[in-house]
C-alpha cells in the first residue's frame, strides 16, 4: 500500500507542479472547474490506495448509464 501512496502522490505534486503557474492567472471559474475535477482524482486516488472496490468508482458511474445509453441506441436504429 505504501508504494501505491508513493505512486499517487508523485503523480498528484508534479501534475499540480506543471499546473501552478497556469492557475495563478486564472479567473474563478476555471479555477473551480481545476479544483473540481483535482477532487474527483484525489477520490479515485484514496480508492486505488486503499483498494476500497466497494466505494463508488467510474465503473459505477458507467453501470448507471448503460441503461439510457443502450435506450437511446435502441431508438435510433
Amino acid at each position: 500500500m505504501l508504494d501505491k501512496f508513493a505512486y499517487f502522490a508523485v503523480l498528484a505534486i508534479a501534475v499540480v507542479s506543471a499546473d501552478l503557474a497556469q492557475l495563478r492567472r486564472a479567473r474563478r471559474r476555471e479555477i473551480a472547474a481545476y479544483g473540481s475535477l483535482l477532487a474527483v482524482a484525489v477520490y479515485l486516488g484514496v480508492v486505488y490506495v486503499t483498494q476500497r472496490l466497494t466505494w463508488p468508482n467510474l465503473d459505477t458511474l458507467f453501470d448507471l448509464l448503460k441503461g439510457p445509453a443502450g435506450k437511446l441506441v435502441h431508438s435510433m436504429s
